[in-house]
Protein backbone atom coordinates (compact mmCIF):
# COMPACT_ATOMS: atom_id res chain seq x y z
CA UNK A 1 0.00 0.00 0.00
CA UNK A 2 1.24 2.89 -1.21
CA UNK A 3 -1.13 5.51 0.15
CA UNK A 4 -4.47 5.55 1.09
CA UNK A 5 -7.49 7.66 1.08
CA UNK A 6 -11.18 8.87 1.69
CA UNK A 7 -11.69 7.82 -2.27
CA UNK A 8 -8.51 6.91 -3.50
CA UNK A 9 -6.15 4.23 -2.96
CA UNK A 10 -2.33 3.61 -4.42
CA UNK A 11 -0.98 0.31 -4.47
CA UNK A 12 2.40 -1.30 -6.14
CA UNK A 13 3.38 -4.91 -6.85
CA UNK A 14 6.47 -6.54 -8.10
CA UNK A 15 6.67 -9.40 -10.33
CA UNK A 16 9.44 -11.90 -9.88
CA UNK A 17 10.76 -14.58 -11.97
CA UNK A 18 13.86 -16.30 -10.86
CA UNK A 19 14.59 -14.31 -8.01
CA UNK A 20 14.82 -11.32 -10.92
CA UNK A 21 12.25 -8.25 -10.51
CA UNK A 22 10.68 -8.29 -14.09
CA UNK A 23 8.08 -5.84 -13.76
CA UNK A 24 6.71 -2.93 -11.13
CA UNK A 25 3.18 -2.06 -11.37
CA UNK A 26 1.13 0.68 -9.78
CA UNK A 27 -2.49 0.51 -9.43
CA UNK A 28 -4.48 3.59 -8.34
CA UNK A 29 -8.47 2.66 -7.52
CA UNK A 30 -11.03 5.05 -6.81
CA UNK A 31 -14.79 5.31 -6.37
CA UNK A 32 -17.11 7.42 -7.89
CA UNK A 33 -17.92 10.73 -6.63
CA UNK A 34 -20.62 13.17 -7.61
CA UNK A 35 -19.86 16.00 -9.74
CA UNK A 36 -21.10 18.84 -12.11
CA UNK A 37 -18.37 18.07 -14.35
CA UNK A 38 -19.84 16.05 -17.45
CA UNK A 39 -17.98 12.81 -18.90
CA UNK A 40 -16.01 13.23 -21.52
CA UNK A 41 -17.51 10.63 -24.04
CA UNK A 42 -14.97 10.62 -26.92
CA UNK A 43 -15.84 9.56 -29.91
CA UNK A 44 -14.41 6.20 -31.80
CA UNK A 45 -12.83 7.31 -35.15
CA UNK A 46 -14.50 5.21 -38.34
CA UNK A 47 -11.96 2.39 -39.36
CA UNK A 48 -10.12 3.19 -42.44
CA UNK A 49 -10.74 -0.41 -43.78
CA UNK A 50 -13.23 -2.60 -42.80
CA UNK A 51 -12.59 -5.41 -40.83
CA UNK A 52 -13.31 -8.40 -42.91
CA UNK A 53 -11.40 -6.61 -46.28
CA UNK A 54 -7.82 -6.22 -44.63
CA UNK A 55 -6.10 -9.69 -44.69
CA UNK A 56 -4.49 -11.19 -41.50
CA UNK A 57 -1.12 -11.44 -40.19
CA UNK A 58 -0.21 -14.65 -39.41
CA UNK A 59 2.00 -15.48 -36.72
CA UNK A 60 5.76 -15.94 -37.27
CA UNK A 61 8.02 -17.78 -34.86
CA UNK A 62 10.39 -15.05 -33.73
CA UNK A 63 9.20 -12.27 -35.19
CA UNK A 64 5.98 -11.80 -32.41
CA UNK A 65 5.32 -12.72 -28.95
CA UNK A 66 4.24 -16.55 -28.55
CA UNK A 67 1.05 -15.53 -26.84
CA UNK A 68 -0.18 -13.76 -30.14
CA UNK A 69 0.06 -16.88 -31.62
CA UNK A 70 -3.27 -17.08 -30.12
CA UNK A 71 -4.67 -13.87 -32.13
CA UNK A 72 -5.94 -12.71 -34.88
CA UNK A 73 -4.58 -9.53 -36.01
CA UNK A 74 -5.44 -7.07 -38.92
CA UNK A 75 -3.97 -3.95 -39.53
CA UNK A 76 -6.46 -1.60 -40.33
CA UNK A 77 -4.13 1.79 -40.31
CA UNK A 78 -0.54 2.54 -40.38
CA UNK A 79 1.80 -1.10 -41.28
CA UNK A 80 2.36 -4.34 -39.26
CA UNK A 81 6.30 -4.12 -37.98
CA UNK A 82 9.48 -4.45 -39.67
CA UNK A 83 8.28 -3.01 -42.82
CA UNK A 84 9.56 -0.39 -43.68
CA UNK A 85 6.78 2.20 -43.69
CA UNK A 86 7.05 5.56 -42.08
CA UNK A 87 4.29 6.29 -39.86
CA UNK A 88 4.05 7.06 -36.16
CA UNK A 89 0.50 5.22 -35.46
CA UNK A 90 -1.33 1.83 -35.90
CA UNK A 91 -4.99 1.11 -36.25
CA UNK A 92 -5.17 -2.85 -35.36
CA UNK A 93 -8.62 -4.97 -35.20
CA UNK A 94 -7.68 -8.03 -33.01
CA UNK A 95 -9.84 -11.44 -32.06
CA UNK A 96 -9.11 -14.45 -30.08
CA UNK A 97 -8.67 -17.18 -32.86
CA UNK A 98 -9.98 -20.17 -30.64
CA UNK A 99 -14.12 -19.52 -30.09
CA UNK A 100 -13.42 -21.96 -28.16
CA UNK A 101 -11.28 -20.50 -25.28
CA UNK A 102 -12.34 -20.75 -21.79
CA UNK A 103 -13.97 -17.23 -21.04
CA UNK A 104 -11.41 -14.62 -19.92
CA UNK A 105 -12.92 -11.18 -17.37
CA UNK A 106 -13.18 -8.34 -19.33
CA UNK A 107 -10.26 -6.64 -17.48
CA UNK A 108 -8.09 -9.67 -18.24
CA UNK A 109 -8.97 -9.52 -22.22
CA UNK A 110 -8.74 -5.95 -21.93
CA UNK A 111 -5.08 -6.05 -20.68
CA UNK A 112 -4.36 -8.83 -23.07
CA UNK A 113 -5.80 -7.20 -26.09
CA UNK A 114 -3.58 -3.92 -24.89
CA UNK A 115 -0.74 -5.85 -24.51
CA UNK A 116 -0.61 -7.58 -28.01
CA UNK A 117 -0.48 -4.08 -30.08
CA UNK A 118 3.23 -3.73 -31.41
CA UNK A 119 4.55 -0.50 -31.01
CA UNK A 120 4.26 1.43 -34.10
CA UNK A 121 7.91 2.75 -34.55
CA UNK A 122 8.56 -1.18 -35.17
CA UNK A 123 7.25 -0.79 -38.68
CA UNK A 124 9.57 1.60 -39.14
CA UNK A 125 12.46 -0.72 -39.62
CA UNK A 126 12.92 -3.20 -41.84
CA UNK A 127 14.24 -6.25 -40.07
CA UNK A 128 13.76 -7.21 -36.56
CA UNK A 129 15.01 -5.05 -33.77
CA UNK A 130 15.44 -5.34 -29.88
CA UNK A 131 12.34 -2.88 -28.71
CA UNK A 132 10.43 -3.14 -25.59
CA UNK A 133 8.10 -0.21 -24.20
CA UNK A 134 9.30 1.11 -21.52
CA UNK A 135 6.38 2.83 -20.08
CA UNK A 136 2.51 2.09 -20.98
CA UNK A 137 -0.72 2.83 -18.91
CA UNK A 138 -4.47 1.79 -19.26
CA UNK A 139 -7.03 2.93 -17.47
CA UNK A 140 -9.87 0.27 -16.82
CA UNK A 141 -13.36 1.38 -15.70
CA UNK A 142 -16.08 -1.17 -14.98
CA UNK A 143 -17.00 -3.12 -18.45
CA UNK A 144 -19.48 -5.63 -19.04
CA UNK A 145 -19.41 -9.29 -20.29
CA UNK A 146 -21.20 -8.50 -24.11
CA UNK A 147 -19.05 -9.10 -26.79
CA UNK A 148 -15.88 -10.24 -25.58
CA UNK A 149 -15.43 -13.04 -28.58
CA UNK A 150 -15.56 -10.51 -31.39
CA UNK A 151 -13.33 -7.65 -32.60
CA UNK A 152 -11.06 -5.52 -30.68
CA UNK A 153 -9.51 -2.52 -32.26
CA UNK A 154 -6.34 -0.78 -30.42
CA UNK A 155 -5.12 2.40 -31.77
CA UNK A 156 -1.79 3.34 -31.08
CA UNK A 157 0.99 5.95 -31.46
CA UNK A 158 4.36 6.24 -30.41
CA UNK A 159 5.16 9.06 -28.56
CA UNK A 160 8.61 8.97 -27.93
CA UNK A 161 11.02 6.81 -29.46
CA UNK A 162 14.24 7.59 -28.59
CA UNK A 163 15.63 10.05 -26.04
CA UNK A 164 15.04 13.70 -26.37
CA UNK A 165 17.81 16.01 -27.61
Amino acid sequence: MLCEGKNVRQVQATVNQRNEIVALMVGVFGSDRDTTVPPLLPTRPAPVKDVDAIPAHPFAVGRRPHFTAHLDMRWGDGAPPFTGTDTWHASLHLRLLDADAPALSPELMTVLMADASPTPVLSRFKSPTPASSVSWALELRPLSHEALDGWWRADNRALQPREAT
